[in-house]
């Protein structure tokens, strides 16, 4: 009896170290350190909304994050924003944050494959602390109706506040930004398009 037990205490150990060693854990640490709060103010300060954003250019102090975030003021944890770049039918905004020290998060080279494991962080519902959710790719090509970009779906729905915020693989690199939703499913623009349209913002 006493070595069954042992070896059902063994196990449930050897589980708990397992658990304790996924790569996702590092992952999640990394994007910490580059994911920005944001917050739409009008002309008179009130607070219209909260979305969320990622240095992409530690240099020049470059933030990606959604178009439909955009407002007559912008902060960036905190502090004033200059807008560098607007696409709404792309749904990309990029923002210079003067006062931020934030390392930059890499684009990756190409769009995620179907069925690819990736994760998304950003402060949905306007928490303090940013929301770490790990899901699938779904559809790698997924064409809307009147939207001008070819989108990526993820199989799980993003949370109000994350829009703007970073899609990643297991490398941490960009695959994805989060853009729109519903409870059931993610979608956003897939890393080629990202590049395509701020490239220029981009580390050389």
């Amino acid at each position: 009896m006493s070595r069954i037990i042992l070896s059902a205490i063994l196990s449930s150990l050897l589980f708990v170290s397992l658990e304790a060693l996924s790569p996702w854990t590092a992952v999640a640490e990394k994007l910490e350190k580059s994911v920005v709060f944001i917050e739409v103010l009008n002309g008179t300060g009130e607070k219209l909304g909260s979305c969320t954003g990622f240095v992409i250019n530690a240099e020049k102090k470059s933030v990606l994050t959604a178009a439909h975030c955009a407002g007559e003021k912008v902060l960036v944890d905190g502090t004033p924003t200059y807008k560098l770049f607007l696409d709404e039918r792309h749904d990309v905004m990029v923002l210079r944050a003067s006062n931020i020290d934030r390392p930059a998060l890499t684009i990756a080279k190409k769009n995620p494959d179907r069925g690819e494991q990736v994760a998304s962080l950003g402060y949905g519902f306007g928490l303090i602390d940013p929301v770490f959710r790990v899901t699938h790719v779904s559809n790698v090509n997924l064409q809307i109706e009147s939207l001008a970009s070819l989108f990526v779906m993820v199989d799980s729905g993003f949370l109000p506040g994350q829009s703007g915020g970073p899609v990643v693989n297991i490398q941490g690199e960009v695959i994805a930004i989060v853009q729109r939703g519903s409870d059931s499913l993610g979608l956003g623009i897939g890393a080629e398009v990202i590049r395509s349209r701020v490239g220029r913002y981009l580390p050389d």
